[in-house]
Parts: structure tokens; sequence; C-alpha cells
């Protein structure tokens, strides 16, 4: 995780801070742009805490001292748009969620949830809401490659089929907060019964992640400050991208692709 800027870690490590740390750390992203104009007295005073409360803070985030967090954040935050300027912001918010995600994104860790879809017998796909939308594109996706799959948005269904799966099972659960109930209570029935757990999240260190066997994070859309843009599933997208490309350079999926895109065009359904 060493190319997360500090922005990052403040997203995926929010979990792991004190009441007095998530309240800092929300002040820091509400108002990032000016943190750097002001010192340490400064921003206790503004956010009710003390110097030594954001110095740990700082250290929890890697860096030596206030100093250095004041430079790195400085880095990573982009310059506000004017207001009326929507194509220039939503291109803006749609490359700086990327390019985060791309950050945090680890390839090794890719290609082992590549493997484990190779290897599963059946595929279960959980997501609620926006996220349940995700689960929906993604089940597509891997039925046209020929893989044995399903996508659960339901509560009543996602515990169903989470009793249900064996060892050679594969769950991925899609969740931006890591914390939603209906998905966490399915994950913690799957791996009861001995499956696999991939979570797509935002955040690390939630009751998602702790009953996962490994975690692709995602960049919040949260963190950009921009309360219009409401597209939360735009790094979730992309990280389905990513497996899909990954998994279409394997010789069983792309030909099973392609088998399902002759008979979709035969049948003028595409």
């Amino acid at each position: 995780m060493h190319s997360q800027s500090v922005l990052e870690r403040i997203q995926t490590d929010y979990h792991l801070f004190s009441a007095k740390e998530r309240q800092l750390a929300d002040y820091i992203v509400k108002h990032k742009e000016t943190i750097a104009n002001i010192n340490i007295g400064e921003l206790a005073d503004k956010t009710n805490t003390s110097p030594s409360t954001i110095t740990r803070f700082c250290k929890k985030l890697g860096c030596q001292n206030f100093v250095e967090f004041k430079v790195l954040l400085n880095r990573s935050t982009f310059k506000k748009l004017p207001d009326e300027d929507y194509l220039n912001q939503v291109k803006h918010n749609y490359l700086e969620s990327i390019q985060s995600t791309a950050a945090m994104l680890n390839m090794e860790q890719v290609n082992q949830v590549i493997q484990w879809i190779k290897e599963a017998g059946k595929i279960g796909i959980y997501g609620v809401g926006s996220s349940g939308l995700s689960a929906l594109e993604l089940k597509y996706r891997l039925m046209r490659m020929g893989f044995l799959v399903d996508a659960l948005i339901d509560s009543h269904l996602m515990l169903m089929n989470a009793t249900l799966v064996r060892r050679q099972d594969l769950i991925i659960a899609i969740s931006n907060s890591g914390t939603t109930k209906e998905v966490i209570e399915a994950v913690r029935e799957a791996k009861r019964q001995g499956a696999k757990v991939v979570s797509i999240t935002n955040h690390d260190y939630t009751p998602l992640t702790n009953a996962s066997d490994l975690v692709l994070l995602t960049s919040s859309t949260s963190r950009l400050n921009d309360p219009k843009f409401i597209n939360n599933q735009l790094t979730i997208l992309y990280v389905l991208d990513v497996i899909s490309m990954r998994l279409l350079e394997e010789e069983g999926p792309v030909h099973n692709r392609d088998l399902t895109l002759q008979v979709l065009m035969k049948h003028k359904k595409i």
C-alpha cells in the first residue's frame, strides 16, 4: 500500500481511528484545500483535538510529523474547478477516482482472484442497492465467459445461497461501506461452509473485510468532497473491468465469450 496517498490512507484506515481521530479525519477531508495554510495548533482548535492527537494521527498514516503530512496532502489535493464547469468537473472526478483506485489495487491480488474464479465450482456475487447492480453486471460478464455464476441482491436469497455453498465455491461480496448487514451475514455463513470470499469495498478493517480471504480496495467518491457527484459505483466498475480484461487473456473464457456473442448476434439480441 506504499503507493497510496494520505487521503487514500485516511479512507481505508478510517475504522482504525479513535473517535477524536475520526473527527480530525472528517475535517481534513472536508477542508483539504486549506490545511496547507494552517499550523498544528490552529488545526487542533478547529477540530477540538490536541497537537498530540494530530501528531499520532499523522504517524498512523506513515508521516513523520504534521509538516510532512501537509506536504503529502497538498500533493494529493486537486484544485477545485468552477461550479458551472460541469464537463470538466465530472471528468476530473472520474480521473481522480480511477487513478486513486489504480494506486490502491495490487495485481498479485487480482491474479489470485482470477485463479479462484477459474477454480470455483460455483460463484456467488452478493450486493444490495447500487452495489447489487454491479453484482448483476459482473454476473452477466462471467456467465458469458462460461462460468457457473449467480448474483444475489436480496438478503433472503443471499443467506440461502450462502447456506448451500461448498469449499470449492467462491463468493464475491460488493459493498462500498463494508458494513452492509445483509452482505456481512451472508458472507459469514458462506465462510462457515468453507467457501472462499473476495470483497470489493472502499474501507479496510470492517466487518466485511475481516470475514474475507482477500480484499480489493477501491477509492471512495466521498473523498472528492463533491456532493453533486453521485456515482458511487464508478471505482467498483473499474475493478470489474480490470478483472474482466485479465480473465479474457485466458483461452477458455475468451472462447466462451466469443461463442455467446455469436449466438446473441445471430438472434439479433445485440
